[in-house]
C-alpha cells in the first residue's frame, strides 16, 4: 500500500468526525485519487440455512450484505476496544463516591466482559479494494475468503452504497485503550499490520446485526474451482446471471492467473 493511500486511511475517521462540511469536502477533493471505484466481496458460498440453502446465494438474489459480529472475524483482535478505569470512572462522576473494592469491581467487568461484549456487539460487513484478478494479493483474498477459488466474488460501484463505508486503518502501535479524546469507530477501523494487503473498507453497525441492503452488482466473479468443487453454488449463480443479464458473469477460468 502506497504512503498516499496510507494517509488516507489514517485521516478518514478524525476527518469525519470534526463535523466540518467544507473541511471534510476538502479532505475528499485532495484524496480523490485514493478513493475507489470499485469494491469487492469474496465469499466462500459454503454456510446453509437449515433449509439447505447457501447463505451467501441467498444474500446475493435478495441484493443484500450479511454483517457479521466482529468477534467472529479471523482476527481476534477485531473491535476490542479496553478502557481505562480511573479515566471511565472519573468521567461517571464516581471516583471519590466508592470504595476500594468497588472500584476493582467496576474495572474488572470494564476490562473483561463490558469489553467483551462491546465487540459482542458490534457488526461488520466486510469489502476490499483488491481486484479478483491481476493483483498481487487476487489470489490471497480468493483462497482466504473465498473458498480457495471454489466460491464467488460481488462487485459494487462504491458511489452505490447508501450504507456508510470506512477504510480500515493499519497499524502496529495503535492504542486500543478509550481516552477522552477516543473515537471508538477509530479503533474498530484499526488492524494490524499483517492485514494490510486485504485493503479493507467496512460497513459497521452496532446492537444488531443481519442483512442491510447492497447495491445492484456491476460484475459477479466466479471462482476457477466452483463449479468443478461445488455444483449447486455454481447452478445458483448461472440461475442468478439468467435473472440479472445486466450483471456481466465473469468466468475465472478465463483469466489469468496472478
Amino acid at each position: 500500500m502506497n504512503s498516499r493511500k496510507k494517509e488516507f486511511r489514517e485521516r478518514f475517521i478524525d476527518q469525519i468526525a470534526t463535523g466540518n462540511l467544507e473541511q471534510t469536502q476538502q479532505f475528499f477533493w485532495d484524496f480523490i485519487s485514493e478513493i475507489p471505484y470499485s469494491l469487492f466481496r469474496y465469499r466462500s458460498g459454503t454456510g446453509k440455512y437449515e433449509d439447505g440453502s447457501i447463505y451467501d446465494l441467498n444474500a446475493l438474489n435478495d441484493n443484500t450484505i450479511f454483517l457479521g459480529a466482529a468477534a467472529r472475524q479471523n482476527d481476534l483482535n477485531d473491535s476490542l476496544v479496553y478502557f481505562n478505569a480511573v479515566a471511565e470512572i472519573k468521567r461517571l462522576g464516581l471516583y471519590d463516591k466508592i470504595d476500594k473494592e468497588t472500584f476493582q469491581t467496576i474495572a474488572n467487568y470494564l476490562d473483561g466482559p463490558y469489553s467483551k461484549r462491546m465487540q459482542k456487539e458490534t457488526f461488520i460487513g466486510c469489502l476490499s479494494e483488491v481486484k479478483p484478478y491481476g493483483e498481487r494479493y487476487s489470489d490471497y483474498m480468493w483462497e482466504e475468503y473465498a473458498n480457495n477459488k471454489s466460491g464467488f466474488c460481488i462487485e459494487y460501484r462504491y458511489l452505490d452504497f447508501a450504507a456508510p463505508l470506512f477504510p480500515v486503518n493499519y497499524n502496529n502501535y495503535f492504542n486500543r485503550n478509550v481516552r477522552e479524546d477516543t473515537i471508538i469507530t477509530s479503533i474498530i477501523t484499526t488492524k494490524e499490520e499483517i492485514w494490510e494487503k486485504e485493503e479493507e473498507w467496512r460497513i459497521i453497525k452496532t446492537g444488531k446485526g443481519g442483512n442491510i441492503e447492497a447495491p445492484i452488482p456491476i460484475h459477479l466473479y466466479i471462482g476457477e474451482f466452483c463449479e468443478g468443487n461445488n455444483k449447486e453454488l455454481y447452478d445458483g449463480l448461472m440461475n442468478y446471471s439468467k435473472n440479472h443479464k445486466q450483471i456481466e458473469v465473469i468466468d475465472m477460468r478465463s483469466k489469468p492467473h496472478s
